[in-house]
């Protein structure tokens, strides 16, 4: 704003030249990749989502069965957010033994009879529950338990794994504490439901590209009833499942290379508030005094 500002004290033909280079700069800055492909010090693992709205317990294991028999390359099995309604049962637990996968899925983990926190549950091959993060900004008006007491990252086999559980990752200061922990991907258990409409699910699709492109984490989202993603580091969608896609599955390579980066205006932002706030309170003094000179 600044510099616009300072364009109109020039004469109108060399501000308008400058303005254009200023805006061509700008264009070229904003796409300038913010990391390079990964390199040798890598790690990926094969990922898969299984998009089930509320299933059934019995109806959720009879589909991971299913799968496992069908995809017997992929290591991490994710389901959305509120796939359960308790943590995980002795069920699951069989299931990542037997078929030696790891399996995160949402459910609720209950502090009391009526209280508990929206929580993601990882299940290792032994079929331990290795780590669980709770949702951090449940959303407002509904019963969607407790704010989490703390955020933490998942040492997985192949990296730091940061989780948002759905509505999460609309928030920067929740995904913001991901990255300066050393996140090297963020995996989004969400639960959108079928009831809400294409409009809706296409319209939250889209937080989630912006998100690994200004942090230059790769992210997979699993949801409920679609629009599941896997995008890289760069905000690339490189696979996706539909909505209404009950049943469906996405499956692809998720790449975990180096941890991610604050975007710019994690900084600007702040700056640019407080000079703001600086020029308003000169100029309310300057016209404040010149009305005490006139008296």
């Amino acid at each position: 704003m600044t510099l616009a500002a300072s364009l109109s004290l020039l004469p109108r033909a060399a501000s308008g030249i400058l303005f254009g280079v200023c805006l061509i700069a700008l264009g070229c800055f904003v796409n300038v990749p913010t990391r390079p492909p990964a390199g040798g010090n890598s790690a990926a693992v094969q990922v898969a989502g299984l998009q089930l709205e509320f299933p059934a317990e019995s109806e959720l294991l009879a589909a991971l069965d299913e799968f496992a028999q069908k995809h017997p390359r992929v290591e991490l099995v994710v389901l959305s957010e509120y796939s359960l309604q308790r943590p995980p049962s002795e069920e699951f637990k069989e299931w990542c033994r037997r078929y030696q996968r790891y399996l995160i899925v949402g459910g609720k983990d209950f502090v009391s009879d009526d209280k508990f926190y929206n929580t993601v549950f990882v299940v290792d091959p032994n079929g331990e529950v290795a780590f669980r993060q709770a949702k951090s900004v449940p959303v407002q008006f509904f019963a969607d338990g407790l704010p989490a007491r703390e955020q933490r990252l998942w040492n997985s086999p192949w990296g730091k794994i940061g989780f948002c559980i759905c509505y999460d990752l609309s928030y920067r200061r929740v995904a913001d504490r991901l990255v300066q922990f050393g996140a090297q991907a963020i995996v989004v258990p969400t639960a959108d439901e079928m009831s809400w409409g294409e409009r809706e699910h296409r319209l939250h699709a889209r937080v989630a590209p912006t998100r690994a492109a200004e942090y230059a984490t790769p992210i997979f989202r699993v949801s409920s009833s679609g629009i599941s993603q896997l995008i890289d580091a760069r905000g690339r969608v490189l696979a996706t499942a539909p909505f209404p896609g009950q049943g469906a599955i996405i499956e692809g390579r998720l790449e975990l290379g180096r941890p991610g980066h604050l975007p710019l205006d994690h900084w600007l932002a702040p700056l640019s508030a407080l000079v703001t706030a600086a020029i308003i309170l000169w100029l309310s003094a300057k016209t404040l005094l010149g009305k005490i000179s006139r008296l």
